[in-house]
């Protein structure tokens, strides 16, 4: 089984140009409120990396994907938990099938929904939905950080 270090997630994950630690301590913090899980021991000492598995460089991608697109601490969020779990939950293996992760909310139902989609049915989707708001990540820009 492959595994990653918080530097190589980083690597992956950061923007072009910013600052590296920046994007380890973000990485870091998802450990901390459990959105990412390591390999093995959480802490594994001095002089010793963190490793992650495969799975988790995909959860780190959906979760800065998702932090990008809502411009703010996420996982400060109260419902940002929940709604990260249905992504991967909608995404997880299949994000090599669809186009679209789209993320609604609706006020009046008071909730979110996760929906994987293809280009053509984005529209009625979102038409259809019934929420007041949706987030549409581009799974895409995923598969090319994931398979360079």
């Amino acid at each position: 089984m492959k595994t990653y270090s918080v530097s190589e997630i980083a690597e992956k994950i950061g923007r072009p140009g910013e600052d590296m630690r920046v994007v380890g301590d973000r990485i870091r913090n998802w450990t901390r409120e459990g959105l990412l899980e390591p390999v093995g021991e959480k802490n594994p000492g001095t002089g010793r990396s963190r490793q992650y598995p495969e799975t988790a460089l995909l959860d780190a991608l959906i979760l800065t994907a998702i932090t990008e697109t809502v411009g703010l601490q996420v996982v400060k969020v109260h419902m940002f938990p929940e709604i990260f779990a249905m992504a991967r939950g909608q995404l997880g293996p299949r994000y090599k099938l669809c186009d679209f992760l789209v993320i609604s909310r609706s006020i009046k139902l008071a909730g979110y929904t996760v929906q994987p989609i293809d280009p053509n049915g984005l529209a009625s989707l979102i038409k259809n939905s019934g929420a007041e708001g949706h987030i549409i990540i581009d799974v895409s820009k995923i598969r090319e950080k994931l398979n360079p």
